[in-house]
């Protein structure tokens, strides 16, 4: 497809999904999945999820979000839970190293909908995960992994660099990125969530020597902008899509872009991958478990949109 024409169809697809915001998914019927009983949780975790699944909680805007001990996570249901309700132990918060994570005030009073615009979800990002159902972890991390104090010096710890909470800011991305792909590895296929990983060598070395001035091109320059130029600051830019989830909606500046309904982001983190239940070990990593969890149902988007071609999605 063209891009005039996949553009056309995109913003067919935004406007019907402006005018159904309102309908979409209105009984959410959001419920608590884990733990089977709420006073297993923390008084303080108990009051957060509470205030997510009351329908009448008031949103908070992004003036009055900051981080706590708290953070979440939005992820399909299927990932964290069994079929039969059970709950997963080999599930971890994400697919990548490092994963983006918010605060738990962005789902209060936000149907589901509302939740994936602002975080920066996509038009087809949004279409793609229609009629999945989705659940929502809202945890604290453990005692040693702690928010990075700095946020805008771009220095990465010498040591326990992965015990940290980093906000996404440009100065951090290109450093940490360094620092993994240092680590990574050298393998075609499978699933390596705790490890950056290269089809080969020279991929590798491509990320650790990308030089300074290219990054400033990046940080200066929209992804459009870097699309149509190509060459090797495009080739970084979609590693980082590829490695590290900064997809074409990427700020870099610690806040999401509202994607499809507009306004105001929310606040963003990247924090180290865990594992959600149990802890796991291997030749190349000790991976705990979060300290404690919750597991909200989130419901699921579904979806009827009709293009000027007359396709149906």
């Amino acid at each position: 497809m063209k891009l005039t024409q996949r553009c056309t169809t995109l913003w067919v697809i935004t406007l019907c999904l402006i005018l159904l915001a309102p309908t979409l998914l209105l009984a959410q019927g959001r419920t608590l999945l884990y733990p089977a009983n709420a006073a297993d949780l923390s008084a303080e975790l108990q009051d957060i999820v509470n205030k997510i699944i009351d329908p009448s909680t008031k949103k908070v805007w992004l003036d009055g979000m900051a981080p706590g001990n708290y953070f979440a996570r939005l992820t399909e249901k299927r990932f964290i839970v069994n079929a039969d309700g059970t709950r997963n132990d080999g599930a971890v918060l994400g697919s990548k190293p490092f994963v983006f994570i918010t605060v738990p005030q962005t789902f209060y009073g936000r149907q589901l909908f509302e939740a994936y615009s602002s975080l920066g979800y996509g038009v087809e990002n949004v279409l793609a995960n229609s009629r999945k159902q989705q659940a929502l972890m809202v945890f604290r991390y453990p005692d040693e992994i702690q928010l990075h104090p700095t946020v805008n010096n771009g220095q990465v710890p010498t040591e326990n660099f992965r015990s940290r909470i980093y906000v996404p800011v440009w100065s951090n991305v290109f450093p940490l990125f360094s620092r993994l792909s240092r680590e990574a590895v050298i393998v075609s296929g499978g699933f390596h969530p705790f490890d950056v990983t290269f089809s080969n060598h020279r991929e590798k070395m491509f990320v650790i020597g990308f030089p300074r001035e290219g990054r400033r091109r990046i940080v200066h320059s929209s992804y459009t902008e870097l699309e149509s130029e190509g060459g090797a600051d495009f080739v970084y830019r979609n590693l980082l899509d590829a490695k590290m989830s900064m997809n074409n909606h990427f700020l870099g500046t610690g806040k999401t872009k509202n994607t499809v309904l507009g306004g105001e982001g929310v606040l963003e983190f990247i924090g180290p991958n865990l594992r959600v239940f149990t802890p796991h070990s291997d030749d190349r990593h000790k991976i705990p478990a979060l300290a404690e969890v919750a597991v909200i149902d989130m419901g699921a988007i579904v979806t009827y949109v009709q293009t000027y071609d007359g396709g149906q999605q």
